[in-house]
């Protein structure tokens, strides 16, 4: 999926998985996403061992909402999936709540996709700037108009 090594890799969970590659200095590598039904190669391909972590959002049912009737819940499967292929590989994890997501947007310098089924590889990038960033990795202020991708 790259050809360049990450340091860094961001999930975004669901039935549309999305990631996104970041260098040791938090800069954007590639993006993408897949279904869930390749999960498994995809993801073998994208947690490598020499990541320093991997970055997802974490699922919560909200009590007060009627989600997902009657679903498989096949985000918390993926989650799960990704936690144990980080425990194999002993890949650091850190899960973030799914409302960091529009200050990673903000940070990045970028607008969520219109359009729902391309949203997942941005939604990604935007946990892993959020965590970058946050985390003194990413300097504050870079965003994707800085060409970080060239």
């Amino acid at each position: 999926m790259t050809d360049k090594v990450s340091s860094y890799l961001a999930l975004d969970p669901g039935e549309t998985i999305g990631w996104a590659s970041f260098d040791e200095n938090g800069n954007g590598i590639t993006y993408g996403q897949f279904r869930y039904e390749v999960f498994i190669q995809s993801v073998e391909e994208l947690i490598h061992p020499d990541l320093k972590a991997v970055i997802t959002e974490d699922y919560l049912n909200h009590g007060f909402m009627q989600q997902k009737k009657w679903s498989k819940n096949i985000t918390s499967k993926v989650i799960g999936k990704i936690e144990v292929m980080c425990e194999l590989r002993k890949v650091p994890l850190v899960m973030q709540r799914n409302t960091v997501k529009n200050i990673g947007y903000m940070w990045a310098g970028m607008e969520p996709p219109s359009n729902h089924s391309i949203s997942h590889q941005t939604d990604a990038f935007a946990h892993g700037v959020y965590y970058l960033q946050s985390n003194g990795i990413r300097p504050v202020g870079k965003t994707l108009k800085d060409r970080e991708y060239e």
